[in-house]
């Protein structure tokens, strides 16, 4: 599994993942903990891949190809895109594989800027319930996609209230010092997260995207 986490900050959106990908489904199969599951399109829009690898690399081929066209839809084409891998993968799956099983999910978490300013969404296709797109817009606004048996978005909310206290009135419409507590705060909930279930782990990727400036990537330190 995977976790990932979107947080929208002054000028800029956090996104931050583990690097484990493990394969649930066959048997003894060892995991891959040098995967990059934050995938970058051009210096606005990032996402971070979810779950099956077969759907969400058609997800995110089919969102660098619309987003050429149509620049400013984002959202639209997110959500055309992950049904377009998820389709892709449910006709190319066997019939004796158990759909219930948790690994057996697709999603995309994603962030950035279009013609409506920052944001971030989330999007998730299964075969329990249909999953509609989540938009959010606002300052300070998060979504946390994996680790929910560990409770992992009561987790990273509770470190994130504490990075905003740490900041400075004077600072409070800076990108720094907050994007370092937040990505601070993010890197420790995966953490909990990655003692706690054995397909989270690996190391902690990060991306910044910010207006204007080429994206800010990097591996956080476990130091």
């Amino acid at each position: 599994m995977s976790i990932g986490i979107a947080v929208t900050l002054p000028g800029a959106v956090l996104l931050v993942s583990d690097s484990r990908r493990t394969l649930p489904l066959v048997p003894d199969a060892p995991p891959d903990d040098g995967v990059e599951k934050i995938r970058l399109i051009g210096d606005n829009l990032g996402v971070i891949e979810f779950g099956v690898a077969y759907a969400t690399e058609v997800a995110v081929t089919c969102l660098s190809a619309k987003l050429i066209a149509r620049p400013n839809n984002f959202v639209e084409a997110l959500d055309e895109c992950i049904s377009a891998g998820w389709n892709s993968f449910v006709a190319a799956l066997a019939p004796d594989v158990d759909r219930t099983h948790r690994a057996v999910r697709a999603a995309l978490v994603s962030g950035g800027f279009d013609a409506g300013g920052i944001f971030i969404a989330g999007v998730l296709r299964d075969f329990v319930t249909p999953n509609p797109t989540v938009v959010r817009r606002n300052l300070f606004n998060f979504i946390v996609l994996g680790g929910e048996e560990l409770a992992a978005e009561r987790d990273f909310n509770r470190r994130a209230t504490a990075a905003i206290r740490r900041v400075d009135r004077k600072d409070a419409d800076s990108l720094h010092p907050i994007g370092e507590y937040m990505l601070e705060a993010a890197h420790e909930t995966i953490r909990y997260v990655s003692r706690l279930d054995t397909t989270v782990g690996g190391s902690t990727r990060y991306a910044f995207l910010t207006a204007n400036r080429p994206p800010r990537t990097g591996v956080v330190s476990n130091k």
